[in-house]
């Protein structure tokens, strides 16, 4: 028999998988637990508890959509949360970019809101319903937002921030409610295509300058909202500069000679007709080719003819709108030539899969049909993909296009991956080098002169995992992606010691976590778990995890000491159980990111999506501080209400989100009990306690951490395993609330400290009786922080 003390005063690890039961050998079994539920570890290794949400929004109406939430910052103060949403039900074609969120536009505090906008699809056939949520991805530079999704069958967006001049009002078009504001017609004044904000049930435009303080526009600022390559207007009469489909990339040439295309007419509306060489019809290539919006270059000497497809004619020939570039006699038609290419981007082709910058070019990557290649704009000249310059601009700009003359290091470029399959690119990362990701293997693209362009460029494998199209995160110089499997992430950068690039895994300590929260008989469920997002604080150096089924996760990466890695799983409080859908970071002038998530609330009766952003750690010693800004938030979904006149015992209206649910009240720092919200949205407060500040409202969580089988060693070595009879408890706390504690989940005992929030040691009988694998267990769901410092357990071994 021997006497034992086990501390643990070190929670840096997190979550361990289960894989670490008895691994005493490893100094990570006493850093980390068997349960982290709703804590994340503190900078000094305490376990701290994570803050609520705050409810911001609310939003459509059942499951019947699949919403993803980017981020558009333009600036720290300046900063949009856009929303993008496939319908499956009555919108069953169209792209949804809702619900525009203006973060702190003048850094304080002001949030606004839009009533929606839709964009049709450019494809009736593409059935958007079936397209995962997850897939979009998306590169930035300065004003301007470039998305395009994984599935390639998404021709790319681009959406510009740009402030409205005072004479466009005019042009407004008000929002009805049940019908979308389309961006399928477009405009032909000569303006480029806009989604102005628009407001339910507003009839005119001046609405917009008159009702700003119950938010909607504060500023008059709007986006332009193009999509990539091809026609704008139903005429097909006007390109848009920006999207000309003289400058998309074209695939290739008609080498062989074998193809001939015939085009009817110069210009305007007409038809272009596939033969042999022979001279017969060619029955099938339209088929596939002949898409809606494919271009195709027919050339002649000193002339092309941009042609874009507008409807399909026959098994032969497809119906096009022409845009003649002629510098010489054009030839007589109808025209048949082999001279013509396709474009690599259309429907049958596929559009790309995933869009970033490197060295001044923007970068598009991965297509149905070219699934390893990289398409690179000219430098500094982003939406200029031409990679071929046109017959008559061999030596001078006789087109006017400015791109002439013999090859230059600034032209644009396509580059295709050697390896030993054909292995598509899953994301691309410019850092110094341009770090690709496909299947199969993670490559390096650098360039080995002073400007990176088509004869000075390569690319070589480093690496060879595999990744998802799962957009990557980064800190540093290291690259965070999703494997192959979708169950782990790796870590890939350059190591010095090795002096080459690694990609290690970065979940190894905890990696079952995937299936955290599900249940082994539910076989399909936990056979199809996957990672479906990533986003990262790059102040707290956490990475955020959320899984394809909407379970959150979070893994805090601490560089500076050892890189030790802490594994959270965290459950959003609602009893009808809360699945996040889509999850952001978004900067905030002079204090941390914010976490924001779109959250699907079953409960809910309409409008069951909810934008809900992640508090702040609440760094006080009271729980009433000085600034009402700065309050205890460790509730979920909640809503604060400020009062400038105190009250007492009222209606409060407007808690729509919360209908027909038991929610905790809050009054200046004091929990004030359950109430129940009626369906509309009433909260009847029945209390003699005034409101003199504010009154917080939302849903509770259980926040829980338990230890490994205690090891403190024994008289003849290890622990583990022995009969042990521990005594009593020391847990160190850090400004916190009440908890419970015991050695088993369902028999606990409470701690209540005397003061709001206890600092200091709490000692305690631990009951546990004799038994082989003594564990600690601390859990809470009270409406305030708790922090954990440590904890002692003292008892017997009877080795």
């Amino acid at each position: 028999m021997a006497k034992y003390s086990f501390i643990q005063n070190n929670f840096m690890n997190g979550r361990l998988s289960k894989r670490f039961q008895y691994r005493s050998d490893l100094k990570e079994y006493f850093q980390g637990c068997e349960v982290f539920k709703n804590y994340i570890s503190g900078p000094m290794g305490g376990a701290r508890r994570r803050p609520g949400t705050q409810h911001r929004q609310s939003n459509y109406d059942s499951g019947d959509v699949r919403p993803t939430v980017l981020p558009f910052i333009y600036s720290n103060n300046d900063a949009y949360l856009i929303s993008m949403i496939q319908y499956k039900g009555t919108y069953a074609s169209s792209v949804m970019l809702n619900n525009f969120l203006i973060i702190d536009r003048e850094g304080n505090g002001q949030y606004v809101y839009d009533a929606g906008i839709y964009i049709s699809s450019p494809y009736n056939e593409l059935a958007l319903e079936n397209l995962d949520s997850d897939g979009w991805t998306y590169a930035q530079s300065a004003d301007i937002l470039y998305i395009t999704h994984k599935s390639s069958e998404v021709r790319p967006i681009i959406i510009i921030r740009d402030r409205i001049k005072a004479a466009d009002l005019a042009l407004l078009t008000p929002w009805s409610t049940g019908t979308p504001y389309s961006l399928g017609t477009i405009r032909t004044d000569g303006l480029s295509e806009r989604a102005y904000r628009c407001v339910l049930a507003h009839t005119s435009s001046t609405d917009l300058l008159t009702d700003v303080k119950n938010g909607y526009w504060i500023e008059i600022f709007g986006f332009y909202i193009n999509r990539l390559g091809g026609v704008l207007n139903t005429e097909y009469s006007t390109f848009d500069a920006r999207l000309d489909p003289v400058k998309v990339p074209y695939m290739r040439d008609n080498i062989s000679g074998e193809l001939l295309l015939e085009l009817s007419v110069s210009s305007g509306a007409g038809t272009l007709t596939a033969y042999d060489s022979g001279g017969a019809l060619v029955l099938d290539f339209f088929k596939t080719h002949g898409v809606i919006g494919a271009s195709y270059r027919v050339n002649s000497a000193g002339n092309s003819f941009l042609c874009t497809v507008t409807s399909t004619s026959g098994a032969s020939s497809v119906n096009v709108y022409v845009l003649p570039l002629t510098y010489a006699t054009p030839p007589a038609f109808p025209y048949r030539t082999d001279d013509w290419a396709e474009s690599s981007f259309s429907n049958y082709r596929g559009w790309p899969k995933t869009v970033g910058f490197y060295n001044g070019r923007l970068t598009w990557a991965s297509t149905k049909h070219e699934p390893d290649s990289l398409f690179f704009s000219q430098i500094n000249n982003y939406e200029f993909f031409m990679g071929k310059k046109l017959n008559q601009d061999t030596s001078t700009d006789v087109s006017g296009l400015l791109f002439f003359g013999p090859i230059s290091d600034d032209d644009p470029f396509q580059k295709t991956l050697g390896s030993r399959d054909v292995n598509g690119i899953t994301f691309i990362v410019p850092q110094f080098n341009l770090l690709v990701g496909t299947f199969d293997d993670e490559y390096i693209v650098s360039g080995t002169e002073a400007i990176f362009s088509n004869a000075n460029s390569k690319a070589v494998t480093k690496t060879s995992y595999g990744s998802l199209n799962i957009r990557p995160v980064t800190l540093g110089d290291s690259v965070y992606f999703v494997t192959s499997d979708g169950k782990t992430i790796r870590e890939f950068r350059y190591n010095e010691t090795n002096g080459s690039y690694i990609a290690a895994s970065i979940t190894s300590l905890s990696d079952d976590f995937i299936y955290e929260g599900l249940s082994e008989d539910a076989s399909t469920e936990y056979n199809n778990a996957r990672i479906k997002q990533l986003t990262i604080e790059k102040t707290r150096n956490i990475i955020w995890v959320l899984t394809t089924d909407g379970r959150l996760f979070s893994l805090k990466i601490d560089r500076e000491t050892n890189g030790l890695l802490s594994m959270s799983q965290h459950e959003l409080g609602d009893p009808t159980g809360a699945i996040v859908y889509s999850m952001t970071v978004i900067p905030k002038q002079n204090e941390r990111e914010e976490l924001w998530l779109l959250v699907y609330r079953p409960h809910r009766t309409t409008a069951k999506f909810s934008y809900e952003k992640l508090k702040p750690d609440f760094n006080h010693k009271t729980l009433n501080p000085d600034s009402i800004e700065d309050i205890p938030w460790y509730m979920d979904a909640a809503e604060i209400r400020k009062v400038t006149t105190p009250l007492v015992g009222t209606n409060f209206a407007g808690f729509n989100h919360l209908e027909n649910q038991t929610v905790d009240v809050i009054i200046d720092g004091v929990h004030i009990g359950e109430y129940e919200v009626e369906s509309s949205g009433i909260l009847q407060l029945v209390t003699e306690r005034t409101i003199n500040n504010y009154m917080l409202v939302g849903f509770r969580y259980t926040s829980k951490l338990k230890t490994m089988p205690l090891e403190a060693g024994g008289q003849f070595g290890t622990s583990l395993g022995s009969l042990k009879r521990t005594d009593e408890i020391i847990i160190r706390f850090l400004n916190s609330s009440s908890i419970d504690f015991g050695w088993k989940d369902d028999d606990l005992f409470t701690i209540t400290h005397e003061t709001d929030l206890y600092t200091g040691n709490v000692k305690r009988i631990f009951p546990s009786g004799v038994n082989r694998d003594a564990q600690v267990v601390i859990e809470t769901d009270s409406p305030f922080p708790v922090e954990i410092s440590g904890i002692v357990a003292k008892g017997v071994t009877y080795d």
